[in-house]
């Protein structure tokens, strides 16, 4: 049985551009519709893709069986879903701060509120954009763990200890007759 982490590679790219694509379409100053399309790019990431690219990861470690020495960390895709989280809220707040703006803007009454409530749709959309970006670089870091996750699992099929840990070193082709190097030598009575 092939087992590949290649969908959940493609699935962190797609991750990784819809943010990407959130923070570009709410970055423009007093953008109602940007705002809505970033809300959907970071729901669709918190909502549909992170649980998709966990599915992967627990049909891909199911695949390859239990190990002993290769762990991967169920927490960082949690952290992702967490900026997510927090963008929505964000772009949201945004979106309401900027909405409220144009009715303050229409009503000769609301017009003094207009300023404060578009600095403080910026202030949000600030932050959902850097929520986006940190969502992003926790995808990297994921992809980054899989990578090495999955060297893991193949050095662990091929018997050898993975690089890196604690029996990596401890493995030597020498037998008992070994004599150490640097002109010591080792008393072979019987």
């Amino acid at each position: 049985m092939d087992c590949s982490l290649t969908k959940a590679y493609s699935l962190i790219a797609a991750a990784i551009a819809a943010l990407g694509a959130a923070a570009a379409a709410a970055f423009v100053f007093f953008n109602v519709p940007g705002l809505v399309a970033a809300i959907a790019l970071v729901a669709g990431v918190a909502f549909g893709l992170i649980p998709a690219i966990r599915a992967e990861l627990e049909a891909y470690e199911q695949c390859r069986g239990p190990s002993d020495r290769c762990r991967m960390s169920s927490n960082i895709d949690l952290l992702g879903q967490a900026a997510g989280f927090v963008g929505i809220l964000s772009f949201t707040i945004a979106l309401a701060s900027q909405s409220a703006a144009i009715l303050a803007l229409v009503s000769f009454f609301g017009a003094w509120a207009a300023p404060a409530l578009i600095a403080a749709g910026e202030v949000a959309k600030w932050s959902g954009i850097a929520s986006c970006m940190a969502g992003a670089g926790i995808l990297v870091g994921l992809a980054a763990q899989l990578a090495s996750y999955q060297s893991c699992r193949d050095e662990e099929d091929r018997g050898r200890p993975p690089v890196g840990s604690s029996a990596a070193g401890l493995q030597s082709d020498a037998g008992p007759d070994h004599v150490p190097r640097r002109g010591i030598t080792r008393d072979r009575r019987g």
